[in-house]
Formats: structure tokens, C-alpha cells, sequence
């Protein structure tokens, strides 16, 4: 407490030595550190002393506020059978508002484009795992307001560094989660699976090492087994549409596809199939022209074909 307390930062803080020390000092004890079962259970206190020096020292440094995050999102995570849900919920509460003020001060500089990506990730986390805590709640629709902000905050991340997994991972356990709970709607599971399929096709073109595409290959079983068993119904289809949503065009799209190996030779069936897919997303360009997901999967199939 003491040596955290007594942190100062002079001038930029990507370069403050005395920053960079109590980073490192916080990683050490922290969820990846050298013995984070023997720290764990000091992660509040940790946490808290990094409030008092923002709010007390003036200390408002986004890579400390990432640490301060990370530590009341994994005093959560870890099992703790002491926290209420009212508890639990505070700590994330707190973790997503010191992440937002530290995303503020980072702002957009190119400079900064890592720094943002993990602050990103962070927050995604948070909001899945109040998701998490809250889903099958009777504030149904505010749980899964959680769900689709941490996407979106995943998303954002990875449009900064598509070769960082990180946001992938998020994107899919979040994803899996919601899939696992049965009182979803044929709407929402579609929207949900078309962000599943648009995230594995942009893990397709990247190389991980060995142990995130370990995580990532586990990760791919563990949902397949949730996803894409039929093809979207003509309910969740005509639903989507009237939203003015393009998941539905997506899905079908997709459809033609999945079975084809991306990173393989190609036979001439999978080209044909590709060609179909890029022939059915043309069709209904004026549905799709602003869809993301739509214009990667044609861009993708297209190359293929």
C-alpha cells in the first residue's frame, strides 16, 4: 500500500518510470502473475489502494486504471462465496467506470491504439460477466443490453488489432452464454450466431500463437456444438428484416459456405458454393451495403471464388 501510495507521474505516461514500476509490481500479484491464488483474495484491497491514489494523488493514469479494472473484474470472476450479487455487481460497476474514464483520457491518438484495445477488452469483459450474473433475471432485456455492449466494445477492439485474440475470445464465450440460455429468442439467436460466424471467418485469416489457437480451436468446439445446427427459420428471417437488420441475409449467405474449409485447396464444388454466395449477397446488395459482417463474407467468398 505504502509503495503504491507514494507513485507520482511527471509528464507522459507512456514513459513514467515510477508508472511503469507499479504496473509491473500490480501484474506480479495480479491474475497472471507469478502466484495470483496466494494474491487473490487482496485483489479489493489492491484495487481500492489505486482509487485512493487517482482519487486522492491526482494519479489518473489509464495503464494503473487498466490494473485497478482488472482486479475488481477478477475478484469477481474467481469464486467467491462471500459476494453477494448486489456486491458483485458494485465491483463491476466500479471497474466499467474507471475504464470509461480512462478511455476518455486515452481518446483516439494512433499512438494509443494498444492501450485502447486492451481498455476495450477490459470493458467487454465486464459487461459479459454482468451479463452473466444478471441473465435468466426478470430484467431480462437489461441483461442482454450488457450482452450486446460487450460485443460491441469487442468489436471495437478488434477493428484496432485484428491479430489480437483477445477480443475473439471474449466475442465467443459471451456469445456461448447467451446460446446456452433456452428462453432466447429465434431473433436474438440469430443475431447472436451471425456475430459468432462473422468472428470465426476473421480468425480464419490470422495466426495466433500456439497457445491462443489452442484457446481459440477449444473455444470453436465448445460453441459449434450451439451454432448453425439448421439454417435460419423463415420466422427469425422475416423478424430480422422488419428490424431493418441484415443478420438474416447474412445467415443465408453464410449458409452456402460453412461447410468449406477457408484455409484448404479449394474443390470445385466449394467454388461453385462460393460463387452462389457472392451471386445471393449481390442480389440483395441494397440490404447489405452497410452491413459489416455482409461485406466481409462477400469480399471472403468472392476472393475465393
Amino acid at each position: 500500500k505504502n509503495i503504491l501510495l507514494s507513485v507520482r507521474e511527471k509528464g507522459n505516461f507512456n514513459g513514467e518510470t515510477e508508472i511503469s514500476f507499479a504496473v509491473s509490481l500490480i501484474r506480479s500479484m495480479g491474475p497472471k502473475g507469478l502466484d495470483a491464488n496466494y494474491f487473490a483474495p487482496y485483489f479489493p484491497e489492491i484495487a481500492k489502494f489505486l482509487g485512493q491514489l487517482r482519487e486522492e494523488h491526482s494519479v489518473q493514469n489509464p495503464r494503473l486504471m487498466l490494473q485497478e479494472a482488472t482486479l475488481l473484474t477478477e475478484t469477481v470472476q474467481r469464486p467467491q462465496k462471500n459476494l453477494t450479487e448486489e456486491e458483485r455487481i458494485e465491483l463491476l460497476n466500479r471497474a466499467e467506470e474507471v475504464l470509461c474514464i480512462a478511455l476518455e483520457q486515452v481518446g483516439f491518438d494512433k499512438r494509443n491504439r494498444g492501450l485502447r484495445g486492451r481498455l476495450l477488452v477490459e470493458k467487454a469483459s465486464v459487461l459479459g460477466t454482468k451479463f452473466n450474473i444478471l441473465k435468466g433475471k426478470q430484467n431480462h432485456e437489461k441483461s442482454l443490453s450488457f450482452l450486446k455492449q460487450a460485443q460491441e466494445a469487442a468489436f471495437d477492439a478488434l477493428s484496432l488489432n485484428s491479430e489480437n485474440y483477445y477480443p475473439i475470445d471474449v466475442l465467443l464465450w459471451t456469445s456461448r452464454d447467451i446460446l446456452l440460455h433456452e428462453s432466447i429468442t429465434p431473433t436474438i439467436r440469430a443475431e447472436i450466431e451471425a456475430n459468432v460466424f462473422h468472428v470465426l471467418t476473421l480468425s480464419e485469416s490470422e495466426e495466433y500463437p500456439p497457445e491462443q489457437e489452442e484457446r481459440l480451436q477449444s473455444r470453436r468446439q465448445e460453441i459449434g456444438e450451439l451454432v448453425g445446427r439448421n439454417d435460419i427459420s423463415e420466422e427469425a428471417f422475416q423478424a430480422l428484416e422488419a428490424m431493418g437488420s441484415s443478420d438474416g441475409y447474412y445467415l443465408r449467405a453464410y449458409g452456402l459456405v460453412k461447410n468449406i474449409p477457408f484455409k484448404s485447396s479449394l474443390t470445385d464444388d466449394n467454388i461453385q458454393a462460393c460463387k452462389r454466395a457472392v451471386d445471393y449477397l449481390k442480389e440483395h446488395w441494397n440490404k447489405i451495403n452497410q452491413d459489416s459482417h455482409s461485406l466481409y463474407l462477400l469480399l471472403k467468398v468472392w476472393w475465393l471464388s
